[in-house]
């Protein structure tokens, strides 16, 4: 069996290459994010990517599944959640088993996660 850390470990590792490549998951720009002009978004995207400035705030399990940044004067918040592939919402994903778990990034304003948050 593995420790909780190792598997935060593994978990931040899984979050970090989804987030750095676009590989086998799905990314969502919210409404207020997707209306922003095409180069806007293209760098915040490049921004997700390359983000490494993990703070308690927002990654307070050591996951790598949520950060804030702020680029060209706007809060940007992305979030990673993990769901099952076979869309069976009655058991809970295992987020260190990439065989059973699809991941799904959502990049929103920080107004945005505001609203949803609370």
């Amino acid at each position: 069996m593995i420790d909780r850390a190792a598997r935060r470990a593994i978990i931040a590792r899984l979050n970090d290459y989804f987030r750095l490549t676009g590989k086998d998951g799905w990314h969502f720009l919210s409404v207020e994010v997707s209306s922003l002009p095409v180069p806007v978004k293209d760098e915040i995207v490049s921004a997700v990517r390359a983000f490494d400035d993990f703070v308690p705030a927002f990654d307070a399990m050591g996951e790598h599944d949520c950060g804030y940044l702020v680029v060209q004067g706007q809060e940007i918040v992305w979030k990673i959640t993990c769901y099952r592939r076979d869309h069976d919402k009655s058991l809970v994903p295992d987020p260190i088993n990439p065989i059973v778990t699809k991941r799904v990034m959502t990049i929103m304003s920080m107004e945005e996660y505001r609203d949803v948050a609370l």
